[in-house]
């Protein structure tokens, strides 16, 4: 059994000027000392999942339209962005993407794209709400655009990341009447009542028409995270909630891969980070281990997606008697 673990941020960019760590992952340390690294140019969690989804990029990664099939959305022959509501914040000269806001529940997001349609009726554009905080919007004219994902934009200057291409223009002017059309929304009005920040702009990214159907060497996919998702059900793979633990996974036998989100869901925040390190380490990294020495796994992948690299570790059985190899601490990976 070849079991393999993505983990997003797990050596975020960075580490290696975070404030001292204690961390508490033993097991984590061992299994990449002993393991055999590589390191390959797929950048992010997005690129490194159509990559092994055999999904090929286009301009983007065509992430709205295989995200809006796994809505229950028909992406049809469309040209399909992401548009996701999102706070901007000013910070001194600089308009910064804000996490503050979080993601809308389904009944905002449904709100704010009626109100989208109706201001854009004559232009063309059909905007759809799906789930979770994903918006889409179509537009077949005007495709000609590269875009930065959200997951990696989230609490930077924006400046240097808006959507680039001949089409850039038209689609600046789009946001624009879009911040004007939120504005007052009756969604943001009430959110500012309460204290919570609005959501006065869409991030759009993610742009292409549907792929084909993929092709995956995994027997199944253990994910909470929607790309991962969709990609599965794009390929015909089993998918399924990611459990508590390792152990339901290890017993699916094949080739599973399982998607761990929890050390980029803390963002920034170091000490977020390393409490979900440590319960990585708890709850998938010493029951890994402890399933390859007794052999339960023949092999076990560890992918650190994040920053302008992916690291991949390989470790088999056989690995784990590589004592020589002494444990380093993790910014030494970074």
């Amino acid at each position: 059994m070849h079991c393999t673990l993505l983990v997003p941020d797990l050596l975020p960019p960075g580490l290696r000027d975070a404030p001292q760590l204690q961390l508490r992952v033993p097991r984590l340390a061992a299994l990449l000392a002993r393991g055999t690294a590589e390191t390959s140019p797929a950048a992010g969690i997005e690129a490194w999942l159509c990559e092994n989804f055999g999904v090929a990029r286009q301009r983007d990664w065509p992430i709205a339209p295989l995200t809006l099939a796994a809505d229950g959305g028909e992406p049809a022959g469309g040209y399909w962005l992401r548009c996701d509501p999102v706070h901007f914040q000013l910070n001194q000269t600089r308009m910064y993407l804000s996490g503050s806001a979080g993601v809308p529940s389904d009944l905002e997001s449904q709100a704010l794209v009626a109100a989208l349609n109706a201001h854009f009726h004559d232009d063309g554009l059909l905007f759809r709400a799906g789930h979770d905080g994903r918006c889409y919007v179509r537009d077949d004219r005007h495709n000609d655009l590269t875009t930065h994902p959200l997951s990696t934009v989230t609490d930077h200057d924006i400046d240097a990341l808006m959507p680039a291409g001949t089409d850039s223009g038209y689609w600046r002017r789009v946001l624009n009447e879009i911040q004007m059309a939120l504005h007052e929304h009756p969604v943001n009005l009430e959110r500012e009542s309460r204290g919570l920040p609005a959501f006065n702009s869409v991030w759009l990214w993610g742009g292409g028409r549907a792929p084909g159907a993929g092709v995956t060497s995994y027997t199944s996919v253990w994910t909470n995270q929607a790309l991962a998702r969709a990609l599965a059900m794009n390929c015909a793979t089993p998918v399924a909630a990611l459990p508590p633990d390792a152990a339901t996974v290890i017993e699916a036998g094949g080739q599973p891969l399982a998607v761990l989100t929890a050390a980029s869901d803390a963002g920034r925040d170091f000490n977020a980070w390393q409490t979900a390190l440590e319960q990585l380490e708890r709850d998938w990294f010493v029951p890994c281990y402890f399933a390859l020495r007794q052999h339960r796994l023949t092999e076990l992948t560890i992918v650190a997606s994040g920053g302008q690299h992916s690291r991949r570790f390989e470790i088999s059985a056989r690995n784990l008697w590589r004592y020589w190899r002494r444990a380093r601490a993790l910014d030494a990976y970074a």
